[in-house]
């Protein structure tokens, strides 16, 4: 499939290429159904696959409902795609809405030149300038730059990798890698020995401790981000607790 900045849709099979004028436009994919979807100037349209063969025909195409401005379309692993057009992010399946939209976190002069998805089908932008967004299962973003410790805010290229890490090609700041932290301290275990953990069925964790000094205590219980602390007062004896047990 060639798709021209003229607008001239062409398809190579079978040792003939056929031709389709279009509007001109910028982008061009398959999705997982089979239907090829081109991102004109003027909107969306998907040319659908020859009936019983699964073999897209340029024929007749169905438009979307009408964008004034596309920046971006990507299809998505889940099935339809995301659009990113009139400032506003949007999931599609076919010409259905699937998810309302939600607003560019990015400055609406700030062209989108890049897109891919994470493992959980969520999201990520590259942008000429602002570097990239991240967005949640919400639609909330998260900003990656230079203040964060990208190279560089011009992004050209992403790709996450079979280990979930994210490739970020920059317009001359290098290849970016990016990965999530994997590692965290439980901050009200900073600095103690941990002797003894064990999950309990309540979706709480419990700790033994060996601890000294006028605030010491020897079992700590860890559940929604709270740790409750057990010791001499609740008739602990020993402050070196080696084992426990739920």
């Amino acid at each position: 499939w060639l798709y021209t900045a003229h607008g001239e849709l062409y398809r190579y099979a079978g040792g003939k290429m056929t031709y389709k004028p279009l509007d001109p436009g910028f982008q061009l994919f398959a999705d997982a159904a089979g239907c090829v979807w081109v991102a004109a100037n003027n909107g969306v349209a998907s040319i659908s696959p020859a009936p019983g063969t699964g073999i897209p025909e340029i024929g007749e195409a169905f438009g979307l409902p009408m964008a004034g401005k596309i920046d971006f379309i990507l299809a998505s692993r889940q099935g339809g795609y995301w659009r990113l057009a009139d400032g506003l992010v949007q999931k599609w399946t076919t010409n259905r809405l699937e998810r309302e939209g939600f607003s560019y976190p990015w400055k609406s002069n700030t062209r989108v030149t890049a897109a891919c998805e994470d493992p959980q089908g969520n999201l990520i932008i590259g942008t000429q300038g602002e570097g990239l967004f991240w967005f949640d299962s919400e639609g909330k973003a998260t900003s990656l730059s230079t203040n964060t410790g990208l190279s560089y805010n011009y992004i050209l290229s992403l790709c996450v990798d079979r280990e979930g890490s994210l490739w970020v090609g920059t317009d001359g700041g290098g290849l970016n890698r990016i990965t999530r932290q994997a590692f965290e301290v439980l901050e009200e275990s900073r600095g103690l020995v941990v002797q003894s953990t064990c999950a309990d069925d309540q979706g709480g964790l419990w700790i033994g401790f060996n601890t000294i000094g006028p605030d010491a205590f020897e079992v700590g219980w860890w559940k929604d981000g709270l740790l409750h602390r057990f010791g001499a007062g609740q008739g602990l004896s020993n402050s070196s607790v080696r084992a426990v047990l739920a």
